[in-house]
């Protein structure tokens, strides 16, 4: 059985960020018990994807590793439809999916039609931006505020703003670095970061809540920004939530994000705590890191499985990844993955 994993040349955004990360996910698949023939390519333009996918067998998994791909003219197309569209067997959601997680305004418009607690915000577009001070008194937002694109991942763009002044300046700043979103203003939750990967195999679902502890933020004052994807592994701390009544509101509302959105395989969902002790949800990701051993849903699982070694457990989780994906498109399960995944697992 083969796996085709595409990159952009860029590595921007997508599971893995860099040929090194994808180096484990790559070892793990390889292993001689999975059985897994491993390919793959970085591609600059559509073009280039298009011609790499023209005589792949219809039996191989592909695992796409990026949202975009620009062709020959400049313009972009969405490589998860491309894939879909020539009928092939993939890992994780849907193209639909996918773009629709992306646009952060979307997404929390349909989290508040189904009345799950997000922060209170206001959507700017361009006509707005002019008048943007006018709009955020009569939101009647109090200071600080929340400034971020919709359409970007990884913290990219997000600011706080402590007045008027900064929110322009920052919503100046994002409509020039990102001329196809829109931008989200929201209002600031001083309380604790909350993070909640989640992980399927066929109608199993695993959740894994965890406070995110950073070394240095104060969550009163600060939030997560692209600083904090800089730093050493150690800097940051996944611990794995134990309060009853957090417990309860993740059970509760995080099945119901992950139906709303139409998440399939994996994905993780991120929120404060407010004064009230409601987490509040304001990002989901799709594509959550894969770079061992330092990403949340990593952690995350060596966490929870403790009485394992680490590299085990980011053994399981990339088989349940993979089992996930075949079991859905109706394919054969190796008997390896069946008996070496997370929810083999004893806590």
């Amino acid at each position: 059985m083969n796996i085709t994993i595409i990159n952009s040349r860029d590595w921007g955004n997508g599971w893995m960020v860099s040929p090194d990360s994808q180096k484990s996910v790559i070892a793990v698949l390889k292993l001689k018990n999975a059985g897994f023939g491993v390919l793959a390519i970085e591609v600059e333009l559509l073009e280039e994807l298009l011609i790499a996918l023209k005589d792949i067998p219809t039996d191989t998994l592909v695992w796409v590793n990026t949202y975009w791909l620009k062709d020959a003219k400049g313009n972009r197309h969405n490589v998860s439809e491309i894939v879909e569209a020539l009928d092939l067997s993939f890992v994780g959601s849907y193209s639909e999916t996918l773009q629709r997680l992306l646009h952060k305004d979307k997404c929390q418009q349909l989290l508040v039609a189904q009345d799950i607690p997000v922060p209170r915000h206001l959507i700017v577009d361009r006509n707005m931006a002019e008048h943007l001070e006018i709009e955020i008194k009569k939101s009647n937002f109090e200071f600080p505020v929340v400034v971020k694109p919709t359409n970007q991942s990884r913290s990219q763009g997000i600011s706080i703003a402590n007045n008027s002044n900064e929110a322009i300046a920052y919503a100046e700043r994002n409509f020039n670095k990102f001329p196809n979103d829109n931008l989200i203003i929201e209002e600031f939750i001083a309380g604790k970061d909350v993070t909640c990967g989640f992980i399927q195999l066929g109608e199993q679902t695993m959740l894994l809540p965890s406070f995110i502890v950073i070394n240095g933020l104060d969550c009163s004052n600060d939030i997560l920004g692209e600083v904090h994807y800089k730093l050493p592994p150690d800097a940051i701390q996944q611990v794995m939530i134990k309060d009853e009544k957090l417990l309860e509101q993740i059970k509760r509302e995080v099945p119901k994000i992950i139906t709303a959105l139409g998440i399939k395989g994996l994905g993780r969902i991120d929120g404060r705590i407010d004064q009230d002790g409601t987490i509040r949800f304001f990002d989901v990701n799709g594509m959550p890191g894969l770079n061992y051993p330092s990403s949340g849903i990593i952690q995350q699982c060596i966490q929870t499985y403790k009485t394992y070694a680490p590299i085990y457990v980011f053994e399981c989780l990339i088989h349940t990844i993979v089992a996930d994906s075949l079991m859905r498109f109706d394919r054969n399960v190796p008997t390896y993955l069946q008996e070496n995944n997370l929810f083999q697992l004893t806590v």
